[in-house]
C-alpha cells in the first residue's frame, strides 16, 4: 500500500508530460487538454513510414499537439541519456503514459513528484504486453477493461491505482473494443490523475503469480487453423479484425477475414470445405460445428460483405481453404 504525496492547490496546477503513440492514447490526451492542468510537451514515436505507398507519417499523438501548440519530442530509443536530459530539464509533476511504446528507465520514473502514471488495456495482471486487446479476443474471454497503475522498470508489472471492467459482446472485434477501451481509459486515467492530485489514491500490488501476456502479434498469428472449433477460429477473428486480420487460402489467394458467426454444420466435410453459399455468408466446416464468414477480402480486391463477395467470386462450394 502506497499513498502518494498530495499537490497542494495552493501550488498551481499540475504540470503534465503525455507520452503516447497510437490512436489509443488519443481521447486521454484529448480529455486532459481542456482541464486546468498543463501539459508542458508531449512524447511520442518517430515518424515512420505507413501504407502502402509507405509514406513518412507522424504518429496520432503528435499531430495533436502541433495542432494544440505544444511542443513534440520523437527520441529514438527513450534510454538515452539525450532523453534523460530532456526529462530533467522540464518542472513537471506527474508524466501520463498511454500505449508509447518503449519502457521507460529508472531515472525518467523517479523524475516527477507524483510518478508515472501508465494506462493499460486489460485488467491487470492478465494480458500485459503490446497486444492486449486481440489476446483477450482471441481467448474467448467474457469479460475485459482497462488498469491505471504507478510505472516501474518492469514491463507492466507496477502497482495498480484503479480498474474498470466491461463486458465482452460477442460481436466485438479488435476494432470496436479498441475504441470502447480508449474512452473508458480516458475516464479512468482522468479520475486518477485528480484524486493523486489531491492524496486519497493507493495503490494495489499486483499478483504476480496470476500475470499472463500479451506479446507483439506476428503475422502468421492470423493463419485460420480449420482443424480447430469453429468458436475458437471466430475469437481469432474478431480478435485480428481489422487489423493485423485472420486469413486463409484458396487457390494460392489471400483470403482476409473480418468477421464471422458460428454455426450448426449443413453438411459433414474435412474442416476448411465450403460446405454452402448464400446472402448470410460463406459456410466453412471446422474441426467442430462450422464458421459463417460474413465480412471477407479477396487478395488485391476490396473488402465486401459475403452477399457482395459471392457474387463477383469463383469459389464455389466443396472447394477448401488452406490455413498456411
Amino acid at each position: 500500500m502506497d499513498f502518494q504525496n498530495s499537490f497542494s492547490e495552493s501550488e498551481g496546477n499540475l504540470k503534465i508530460i503525455f507520452m503516447g503513440t497510437p490512436e489509443f492514447a488519443v481521447p486521454t490526451l484529448e480529455r486532459i487538454l481542456p482541464t486546468e492542468w498543463k501539459v508542458v510537451g508531449v512524447v511520442t514515436q518517430p515518424d515512420r513510414p505507413k501504407g502502402r505507398h509507405q509514406k513518412i507519417t507522424p504518429p496520432p499523438i503528435k499531430e495533436i499537439a502541433l495542432r494544440e501548440g505544444i511542443g513534440v519530442f520523437q527520441p529514438q530509443r527513450i534510454r538515452d541519456q539525450e532523453s534523460v536530459s530532456w526529462f530533467q530539464s522540464e518542472e513537471i509533476d506527474c508524466i501520463v503514459v498511454v500505449a508509447y511504446g518503449q519502457i521507460l528507465p529508472k531515472e525518467i520514473l523517479s523524475i516527477p513528484r507524483l510518478g508515472c502514471i501508465n494506462l493499460h488495456a486489460s485488467l491487470l495482471p492478465k494480458y500485459r504486453g503490446a497486444a492486449p486487446i486481440p489476446y483477450a479476443l482471441m481467448d474467448g474471454e467474457t469479460t475485459t477493461g482497462v488498469t491505471t497503475m504507478k510505472m516501474n522498470e518492469e514491463m507492466d508489472a507496477g502497482d495498480m491505482y484503479l480498474q474498470k471492467e466491461i463486458p465482452i459482446e460477442s460481436t466485438d472485434t479488435h476494432g470496436c473494443l479498441h475504441d470502447k477501451l480508449a474512452e473508458l481509459g480516458a475516464e479512468l486515467m482522468l479520475e486518477t490523475i485528480e484524486r493523486l492530485k489531491r492524496g486519497t489514491l493507493e495503490t494495489i500490488p499486483q499478483d504476480h503469480s496470476k500475470a499472463t501476456y500479451a506479446p507483439k502479434l506476428e503475422p502468421k498469428k492470423g493463419a485460420i487453423p480449420w482443424s480447430s472449433e469453429a468458436a475458437k477460429i471466430d475469437y481469432l477473428i474478431r480478435g485480428l479484425s481489422p487489423f493485423p486480420g485472420a486469413f486463409t487460402y484458396w487457390k494460392n489467394e489471400r483470403l482476409k477475414i473480418y468477421f464471422s458467426k458460428t454455426r450448426t454444420p449443413t453438411r459433414t466435410d474435412p474442416p476448411g470445405t465450403v460446405l454452402s453459399m448464400g446472402n448470410e455468408g460463406i459456410e466453412v466446416a471446422a474441426g467442430r460445428d462450422a464458421v459463417l464468414l460474413t465480412d471477407l477480402q479477396l487478395q488485391n480486391k476490396k473488402r465486401m460483405e459475403a452477399s457482395q463477395f459471392i457474387r463477383g467470386s469463383l469459389i464455389r462450394v466443396g472447394d477448401v481453404f488452406n490455413g498456411d
